[in-house]
């Protein structure tokens, strides 16, 4: 049986500092539509060290799927703190499966030296390996070129599902709106806009604000407090609190994911998604529905370019509202093939 690792695996002992994505989630999900579901016993987390009995439950499996995300950086490893020369005493054999650029300032300047070696060595292992956006494998032509020919622009995953893929043309209907934030930084003056924006141009539609990490977990109380507005301190720092405030203001409703497939279910019942997470978008996109994104870096560049669709910028939505996603489909199309070729040179699979 193929074993994955999944971002999207938190462990405990770094929660306090790292929270769930639920993005993370929506990737595993769509590798899954490729490939089958994986146990929990073949499910491990890349964010630590894998202790001795893991690493040798992970070798018994042998092939393992990195399962996307933005974790190509320059000390990039598949596991945390992995060393080559680990890698090439083993007989793991990675496959990166939609894996993307990190993305923010300062973290794709130049591969290391082990982060160049295992990515070779993975590639001595394996036919193909799968990569979300031209950014991304423009990276890797120029540090390996010799991996040109294996390293896939397949795009995301999770832009791979039927409704595109088969469609026609995109679903137009205005019930119930999403907007989602990124609600790490100095977020403020870039999230808010979009929401304010929305709500002037919907005022009559279901409008949910969507959290796909909790980074400020809000109290029992919470929406009393918003109700009476008693002060929250000071707004010289804006967070996550000040914003679901704003929202219930503008009348929103707010989600807060705790649980993927529940937050899937969430987006069947979403006309029109509207914020800057990259995998609501790609999953909105994938299900035929209108969605437009806001960039925050360059993760969201390189999907961009990859699909062919134009991002907005906050406050500019009303501009972008009769677009033509159909360059959409086609691109996605396009990447299929691609992505059929990654997927049937995966070894291990039954």
């Amino acid at each position: 049986m193929v074993a994955v690792l999944s971002p999207f695996l938190v462990p405990p002992s770094i929660r306090h500092q790292k929270k769930v994505n639920y993005g993370d989630g929506f990737i595993l999900r769509a590798i899954e539509r490729q490939v089958g579901r994986f146990s929990p016993s073949a499910t491990f987390s890349p964010r630590v060290p894998l202790g001795d009995y893991d690493f040798a439950q992970l070798q018994l499996h042998r092939y393992v799927i990195l399962a996307g995300a933005n974790q190509l950086k320059d000390d990039f490893a598949p596991i945390a703190k992995m060393k080559a020369s680990t890698l090439r005493k083993s007989n793991l054999v990675f496959i990166p499966f939609g894996i993307g650029l990190h993305g923010e300032a300062g973290f794709n300047e130049g591969f290391t030296e082990n982060a160049r070696e295992i990515l070779s060595i993975m590639h001595e292992r394996i036919e193909y390996s799968s990569w979300r956006c031209p950014l991304t494998t423009g990276l890797l032509n120029t540090a390996l070129p010799a991996l040109r020919e294996q390293a896939l622009m397949t795009c995301c995953p999770v832009v791979m599902d039927r409704p595109l893929l088969d469609g026609s043309r995109f679903e137009r209907n205005l019930s119930t709106i999403a907007v989602t934030i990124t609600d790490r930084g100095d977020f403020w003056d870039r999230e808010t806009p979009i929401l304010k924006e929305v709500a002037e141009l919907f005022p009559n539609k279901r409008r949910v604000l969507v959290f796909h990490q909790d980074f400020d977990p809000p109290s029992a109380f919470e929406p009393l407090a918003d109700r009476l507005t008693i002060p929250l301190g000071s707004q010289k720092i804006k967070t996550s609190r000040h914003v679901r405030r704003l929202a219930r203001q503008l009348g929103y409703e707010i989600l807060i994911a705790n649980d993927v497939d529940t937050l899937l279910a969430f987006y069947e019942h979403v006309d029109l998604h509207v914020g800057s997470r990259l995998h609501a978008h790609l999953h909105m996109l994938s299900q035929n529905k209108w969605s437009f994104l806001i960039k925050v870096d360059e993760r969201s560049t390189g999907i961009a370019s990859a699909l062919g669709f134009e991002l907005i910028n906050a406050g500019q939505l009303n501009r972008h509202l009769d677009t033509d996603l159909e360059v959409v489909r086609t691109s996605a199309q396009a990447c299929k093939l691609v992505m059929q070729r990654f997927v049937d040179a995966i070894p291990g699979r039954p």
